[in-house]
């Protein structure tokens, strides 16, 4: 839901916004949709194939494409588990399945405000800029989402962006779930500070938002209010 926020501000969160998203991964291995109120205009969701944006990056620059599999420093947002206000993982990793990907540029960048965190190289700046550039030319899933739309995303294998919105008369109303599913893959070690267990199979994921009033903790049973808006 839109509540005025200025997304040029590092400390504001996109979904407290009508601004315009970026592909990226949420903080979550399944991520669900709920569209009790699409937005009067714009406001579609693009949906990205993690796999061939992989396959588009290596034809174009093998090299760079494997520093992707480098570590990238990584704001947490004070939503990590553990004391430290970013980590280091990559963008994209491979298992028994193929390749994976957890790609949020904003982070990356918003790690540079922590003076201890590590600066990254230009190598890894080239890579971050290509795979903008290949998000920006290469096949997307387009929808336009009507009411009652529910949208499933795997965030492991797919990216998604937002384009902007603006509220005439109603005002949109999307309802946002994280889920990890009972088939959820082992994940690399780097991003316990993410997720909180890197365990296949397990229950993980979730914030602490002190503002809201819920303290979401793994293995916790959460109960929200009929109707509570969560994005």
């Amino acid at each position: 839901m839109n509540r005025g926020g200025d997304y040029n501000e590092s400390a504001v969160r996109g979904h407290d916004t009508n601004s315009s998203l970026n592909p990226h991964s949420d903080r979550c291995d399944i991520l669900v949709l709920v569209y009790e109120q699409p937005a009067d205009v714009g406001g579609e969701i693009c949906v990205y194939n993690s796999q061939e944006l992989w396959r588009i990056l290596k034809k174009i620059d093998s090299r760079l494409a494997n520093v992707l599999r480098s570590n990238y420093p990584q704001d947490l947002r004070g939503e990590g588990y553990g004391d430290s206000k970013w980590c280091l993982a990559p963008i994209f990793w491979e298992d028994e399945e193929g390749m994976k990907c957890r790609y949020i540029r904003r982070f990356i960048t918003d790690s540079l405000n922590y003076k201890d965190a590590p600066r990254i190289t230009k190598e890894q700046l080239d890579a971050l800029n290509l795979v903008d550039y290949t998000l920006s030319e290469m096949y997307r899933y387009e929808l336009v989402p009507q009411k009652g739309d529910i949208l499933i995303l795997n965030n492991h294998r797919v990216l998604h962006s937002r384009t902007s919105f603006v509220d005439l008369v109603n005002k949109r109303l999307v309802h946002r779930t994280w889920i990890a599913d009972c088939k959820s893959i082992e994940l690399p070690i780097q991003f316990a500070p993410i997720f909180g267990s890197v365990k296949a199979k397990t229950v993980r994921g979730g914030v602490c938002d002190a503002g809201s009033g819920f303290h979401f903790k793994i293995g916790s049973r959460i109960l929200l209010p009929h109707n509570k808006d969560v994005i």
